[in-house]
């Protein structure tokens, strides 16, 4: 899990470095992944000592925190910003289920392993055509990270409903959590796609 996540975070920092880099210099983004990572550490530490068991909501917590304060001290764009960490965040969790599949022998771990890499090449592709949809009128960036994390939190909310035991599920609490921030992500889509 060690060696998972330290490769998780320099794939992190190199994501959202490439992702931003045409918009910012790379010290604003460095910055910004500080912040984030700061929010993780601070987050799983208290997770770790009082909420062990909701270890991916805390974090989650910390990550919007350390997020929303690094989007504002450095005064960068909200959706642009957030795909990027969004995606350096999704490939991170894929190495943290796929190391816990062998460590544990984990069934459930290796079939979360797949879907957040199935998150992974949808967002890729859904960035490289959501311009072409049609009823996507404003055609601005934030689409793809909107969409993925909508249908994430959707499968998340699915899988909970049918009781599979996954290592960052919650039980029954889940299917709620899940699916309200599948809701809001669907509904700032939906808000997205009305402005010009």
């Amino acid at each position: 899990m060690i060696i998972a996540n330290i490769l998780g975070i320099f794939v992190f920092l190199f994501v959202l470095w490439h992702r931003l880099r045409q918009d910012y210099h790379f010290e604003k983004t460095f910055t910004l992944a500080f912040y984030t990572l700061t929010g993780v550490l601070i987050s799983y530490l208290v997770a770790k000592q009082f909420f062990p068991e909701f270890w991916f909501w805390v974090e989650s917590l910390g990550v919007l925190v350390g997020f929303s304060i690094g989007v504002i001290r450095q005064k960068m764009r909200v959706y642009e910003s957030f795909e990027g960490v969004l995606i350096g965040l999704l490939i991170w969790l894929s190495l943290t289920f796929m190391a816990d599949s062998v460590v544990n022998a984990s069934l459930a771990s290796f079939l979360a392993f797949w879907i957040t890499v199935f998150s992974v090449f949808l967002f890729f592709f859904l960035d490289a055509h959501y311009r072409r949809f049609s009823w996507y009128k404003s055609g601005r960036v934030g689409f793809s990270g909107l969409a993925v994390t909508g249908i994430f939190f959707l499968t998340r909310s699915v899988v909970a409903l049918l009781n599979i035991a996954v290592i960052s599920l919650v039980g029954s609490l889940e299917g709620i959590l899940s699916g309200s921030l599948s809701f809001i992500s669907f509904l700032l889509l939906f808000n997205l796609s009305r402005k010009k």
